[in-house]
């Protein structure tokens, strides 16, 4: 029921009694607000909670989304901003699921925006340095293709190799092996 969420997550906002719950409310209103496919204010809600200080989850969770957001709107410097805030935020390793993630998503606006090396920077060090499931095959997978599109043949094979070898189950892996 995202609408109800979005009432809901404004009401909080209006009647939190601590930055932090204010920060709560704003991304859950975001959150319901893109389920809704209200994409501009869901950005505004997150926007409001990023603003808010301190390195906790909600605001690390709300700049991964703002820079997901302005990937998909193909602004790029934003993005990385928003995705560079998220990685920060999560220095601490309790919230190393959304530094993975602001991780790859660099490497996906630095492919959108045509860095191949920069990209294949970020993919690589999300395979060097986590060990997620989903986005480590998908990176491993992005930087191998990147490396065959820039002529680094070599490197393209380990970096399917890795894959095969980590995570032979993954989609990205079994397309490999068609």
């Amino acid at each position: 029921a995202p609408a109800e969420a979005a009432v809901a997550a404004r009401l909080l906002t209006e009647r939190a009694g601590s930055n932090t719950w204010t920060q709560v409310g704003f991304c859950l209103a975001g959150r319901a607000l893109m389920a809704l496919h209200q994409t501009n204010e869901a950005a505004e809600a997150f926007a409001k909670a990023v603003e808010i200080p301190g390195n906790t989850e909600t605001r690390a969770d709300a700049a991964l989304r703002l820079g997901e957001i302005n990937l998909a709107l193909s602004d790029y410097v934003q993005a990385r901003q928003f995705f560079e805030e998220a990685a920060g935020v999560a220095a601490d390793d309790s919230l190393i699921g959304y530094r993975v993630k602001a991780y790859a998503g660099i490497g996906r606006t630095l492919k959108a925006q045509g860095d191949k090396a920069g990209a294949v920077r970020f993919f690589m060090s999300v395979a060097v340095l986590f060990d997620d499931p989903a986005l480590v095959p998908e990176c491993l997978n992005e930087a191998a293709q990147l490396f065959q599109e820039m002529g680094q043949k070599e490197e393209a094979k380990k970096a399917w190799k890795e894959l095969a070898e980590r995570y032979p189950q993954s989609p990205h892996a079994k397309n490999r092996q068609q």
